[in-house]
């Protein structure tokens, strides 16, 4: 009868034991959890650093060579306003020419006539 009675205390403490047991490895199970969430917050947070950084990295090189470029492409900045001015002398001239030839031409004046291409041509 007492083997009985221990053998049911030592069921009662086995159990309760390995209930202890449980609950002790969900507990580290749940603090590993929360290190490796602790740890991948930190590997997230440092990887956005380095995202960061090399970004602004990124945007000084691209700012430096803007700077660099920069007499170059005012310099064609330059020569194509140039050139825009130049053409648009060039097509009010020549629309100046089809005025004064038109308007000759309603004077029946010759077209060879020296003074009309001179007032033609300036």
């Amino acid at each position: 009868m007492l083997d009985a009675l221990h053998g049911k205390k030592r069921a009662k403490l086995e159990k309760e034991q390995a209930k202890a047991d449980r609950a002790l490895a969900k507990e580290r199970a749940k603090v590993a959890r929360l290190q490796q969430a602790g740890e991948k917050q930190r590997m997230k947070a440092k990887q956005a650093q380095e995202k960061l950084r090399l970004k602004e990295q990124r945007d000084r090189e691209r700012d430096q060579a803007k700077e660099q470029r920069a007499p170059e492409i005012n310099r064609r900045k330059i020569e194509r306003s140039m050139k825009s001015l130049r053409l648009k002398e060039e097509r009010g001239r020549e629309k100046e020419i089809r005025r004064c030839l038109k308007h000759d031409a309603k004077k029946k004046v010759s077209p060879t006539d020296p003074l009309i291409v001179a007032s033609a041509l300036v």
